[in-house]
């Protein structure tokens, strides 16, 4: 039976500094690699500030003013370290030089720089750099997926304005020319789109300047950007609106029954969609006399522990303990019309913005309402009940409670209500207290 052959890890350390007199210093990141009894250390060219950089994880930290810079720089280490294992394990686990290892890393990173004489244009580069993205899988689609779209916008303005857009032209005039355009017809974008399409854009000059193709550090200073406004756009049921749901009678449609007790499940488990149909008797735990689901999430991957409410336990049993699912496009559309035959005059105050401009009506919530809004509305409804907000947290997979607080839909009303009511009970315990005693 052949032998099982452990290859090596590749890890990541910063150059020799001192990080009491360096900590605000960008410093070098070095690739080391162990084998065979060969040590290999290769200088990435990327550099980290060094209380940035997390030692444990050998990657860049998650910080405010550096997340998307650090999250690119992440990426290219994890190049790195798919590159040298495959070099490792395609030269027969590690039956190669030093030096002719060395050359590989260094003409594997070449591969996947542009492919153009001398220095490309703007537009060259990001045709390339969308191609590396793309060559890199379908699993980091989510981090490219806008880049074509930009690229297009950046083309059509251009185009429409007779220009020739490079890197130099990336100025304080272009933004604001070009935050103009997007807003005109047939565009109208979102002050918040707009925001997204700028920031790509400064993306692309970034790494484009990291390349050293251009010296232009204009759209680094500040103020050269869109400032994203707070929208309202999201839908959040009250108790009564989703007392009002169970009862309906929607014997003679099945179809939207199924739709509506999906819902439901949603709203006193805050599940997503992707988790509804994970979930089967197995995932339900007794613990001090009182039932769970225990659920890894698919989104996450952590394992939250959900309270069966009698509401929750209902459907559950309904269903015989698998909860129902299907395509999510189709659940948005028929959860729509739900809310229309059940509640059709439940209204909620929609903040949003078109074409530059921030406006607001009176819309119904069934019109823009989706699977998202019964997570929201057990996160929302279980906090005016007086859950932990840690606990719901916990439950949502969220990564903070700061994160939880902004994702609920409580106004400053329900929270001073929420504590006056807290606050009753805690005086009745203590009289209730006092009267044992």
């Amino acid at each position: 039976m052949p032998k099982e052959t452990k290859i090596p890890k590749v890890r990541f350390n910063l150059k020799s500094h001192d990080p009491n007199t360096q900590a605000n210093e960008e410093i070098l990141i070095i690739l080391v690699y162990r084998y065979n009894g060969n040590r290999i250390l290769y200088s990435t060219g990327e550099k980290v500030i060094s209380k940035y950089w997390d030692k444990n994880k050998q990657r860049a930290k998650s910080v405010k003013g550096y997340y998307q810079e650090y999250r690119e720089l992440n990426e290219r280490l994890k190049y790195y370290e798919e590159l040298v294992t495959e070099i490792y394990v395609e030269n027969d686990f590690g039956d190669i030089s030093l030096d002719k290892f060395k050359k590989l890393i260094a003409n594997g990173n070449r591969k996947r720089k542009p492919k153009v004489k001398g220095k490309p244009t703007l537009f060259q580069f990001i045709e390339q750099f969308i191609e590396e993205r793309k060559a890199r899988g379908s699993s980091n689609k989510k981090r490219w997926d806008k880049f074509p779209g930009v690229y297009e916008h950046l083309r059509n303005y251009a185009k429409e304005k007779r220009i020739k857009l490079d890197y130099d032209s990336i100025d304080w005039k272009f933004k604001a020319d070009f935050e103009t355009w997007l807003y005109q017809p047939p565009r109208n974008h979102s002050i918040n789109n707009a925001s997204k399409v700028l920031q790509v854009v400064k993306q692309f000059m970034h790494e484009a300047l990291r390349r050293e193709y251009h010296t232009n550090t204009k759209f680094q200073q500040t103020g050269f950007a869109i400032k994203r406004v707070k929208v309202k756009n999201k839908i959040r049921l009250n108790p009564n609106e989703v007392k009002t749901i169970m009862q309906y009678d929607f014997s003679e449609k099945p179809f939207l029954d199924k739709v509506r007790d999906m819902f439901i499940a949603a709203c006193f488990s805050g599940l997503r969609i992707s988790d509804w149909g994970n979930i089967n008797r197995s995932h339900l735990i007794d613990h001090n006399g009182r039932l769970f689901i225990q659920l890894m999430m698919a989104k996450t991957k952590n394992v939250v522990y959900i309270p069966v409410m009698d509401e929750l336990l209902v459907i559950l049993k309904k269903y015989d303990y698998e909860l129902p699912t299907m395509a999510s496009q189709v659940f948005n559309r028929s959860i729509k019309e739900v809310l229309k035959l059940a509640i059709p005059d439940s209204t909620f105050l929609r903040v949003y913005s078109e074409g530059g401009t921030v406006k607001d009506e009176i819309a119904p919530k069934w019109k823009f309402v989706s699977s998202h809004a019964g997570r929201r509305t057990f996160a929302s409804n279980r906090y005016m009940e007086g859950w932990a907000l840690r606990t719901i947290k916990n439950i949502l997979g969220h990564a903070s409670e700061a994160q939880t607080e902004e994702y609920m839909d409580i106004s400053d009303l329900e929270l001073a209500d929420r504590e006056a009511r807290l606050l009753e009970l805690q005086k009745v315990a203590k009289t209730l207290n006092v009267v044992r005693v």
